[in-house]
């Protein structure tokens, strides 16, 4: 599946996706839990992530995916999931339909990916 914008596939080809932790030039991926101000050294949480992650119960596991642009070094998206893969929050930095509808198709691959680990351990 390409995404539209060639540099990201070159890098998700490169890199893949992963659902679990995960810091590579293209996806990072911390666990978080709820009610509590996740540590994350060099990124501003935007503050819809962060009322999210202070909303959801205490010690329920989230995970934060942010992914980065290629040569610009900068997120390009961000979001906010939960152990089944649930969507509670996204963000897209780049004010662009190309770079939208490209995040739009990332965020539905690492939905399907986490639907697939979880009937896999089921």
């Amino acid at each position: 599946m390409t995404l539209g914008i060639t540099a990201i596939d070159k890098q998700l080809s490169k890199y893949g996706l992963a659902n679990g932790a995960c810091d590579n030039p293209f996806q990072k991926v911390d666990l978080c839990f709820g009610g509590e101000q996740p540590d994350i050294s060099g990124f501003k949480i935007p503050f819809c992530i962060a009322k999210a992650i202070f909303q959801t119960p205490m010690y329920t596991r989230l995970y934060l995916h942010r992914f980065v642009a290629p040569k610009a070094d900068k997120p390009f998206a961000c979001c906010l999931m939960t152990e089944n893969g649930d969507v509670i929050e996204r963000v897209y930095y780049e004010n662009s339909r190309r770079y939208y509808q490209c995040s739009d198709r990332l965020l539905i691959l690492l939905t399907s990916l986490w639907l697939s680990g979880r009937s896999k351990a089921a």
